[in-house]
């Protein structure tokens, strides 16, 4: 806000504390849920911005976390230009790893507590200023102004520790959320317990995603990051395949262990208003989201089909 006044732009589904801090935003907050291929939101961002004197700056994850929509970066970037707003991306699900999101956004924002440190056993975060991009001066001088180093000099040197293999966890990561979406793929049809899974390559914004893949390398080929969502057809379906997932249940992600949470209903349900609001745009109670660990394939394979055979034995019964 120091730097360019007006009100705060948010695209898609957004980590829940950063939404409501952004709804007491001075000068106003203006969200877009919808941020498929189907809703037009870049058309209505633009046609939004037009109705305003100036927009401070448009915030989003990529990918969208529980949802997994990448938004069209490319588009936004040239909105930004012309309009002269700023856009923070959080790259925390996507990782550093596997997309480069200099060309466009003027602040990167990334929980290191996640994939980058990997192990759970320490906390950290990181804002990236881009300095290709024009507001770069303004933002060093407000952070330069603001700043205040108050880190852990143990915490410092454990996030050093665990990065150290973070591309071949990330490689794993990747590997292994892919495997269990494809596996979850294969368990749609009519009648199943599952509707829908939520992945990057699945979504349809995945050219979106794809437009700022990292080239592979000898070492490391890029993926998708380690997060998916899966929808199933009713609450019973989706609590049996919860309470029978074998695996620890956190709202923590990027982790050493797959992580499973009910993340709409643990974190949005409290408010019948709000999570009606955000529910409208796919963040379901149906809903269990599934965080890849480092774990053997056939063995999260084997987990993720025991699950799915208590909660298609749940749609058994209801029918």
């Amino acid at each position: 806000m120091r730097v360019r006044r007006g009100p705060v732009v948010g695209l898609g589904a957004l980590f829940a504390h950063t939404y409501h801090m952004f709804r007491e935003a001075p000068e106003g907050f203006k969200h877009f849920g919808p941020c498929d291929a189907q809703s037009g939101v870049m058309d209505k961002l633009e046609a939004y911005i037009q109705t305003q004197e100036v927009v401070s700056c448009v915030f989003l994850e990529f990918p969208s976390n529980p949802l997994l929509v990448s938004v069209d970066l490319k588009r936004l970037r040239n909105l930004a230009d012309q309009y002269g707003f700023l856009i923070f991306v959080d790259n925390t699900i996507s990782g550093l790893s596997n997309v480069d999101l200099l060309p466009v956004a003027d602040i990167i924002m990334v929980s290191l507590t996640k994939s980058f440190s990997g192990y759970a056993n320490v906390m950290g975060g990181t804002a990236i200023l881009n300095p290709s991009l024009p507001f770069y001066s303004a933002l060093k001088d407000v952070c330069r102004d603001s700043f205040q180093n108050e880190i852990f000099v143990g915490d410092v040197e454990q996030l050093l520790a665990n990065s150290a293999d973070y591309l071949p966890r990330s490689i794993i990561l990747d590997r292994n959320a892919k495997a269990i979406t494809d596996l979850l793929q294969t368990h749609i049809h009519p009648g199943s317990a599952v509707t829908k899974v939520l992945y990057p390559s699945l979504s349809d914004t995945a050219a979106n995603y794809e437009a700022f893949m990292r080239p592979a390398t000898e070492g490391f080929v890029p993926g998708y990051g380690g997060l998916l969502s899966v929808d199933f057809a009713s609450l019973e379906a989706a609590r049996a395949f919860y309470d029978h997932l074998d695996v620890h249940k956190s709202p923590h992600l990027g982790a050493h262990l797959t992580l499973a949470l009910n993340t709409n209903q643990f974190i949005l349900s409290k408010d019948e208003e709000d999570f009606r609001y955000h529910e409208r745009y796919g963040q379901k109670l149906e809903q269990v989201r599934i965080a890849a660990g480092l774990e053997e394939v056939e063995e999260l394979t084997e987990v993720v089909e025991e699950a799915l055979r208590h909660a298609e034995q749940e749609m058994g019964r209801q029918s």
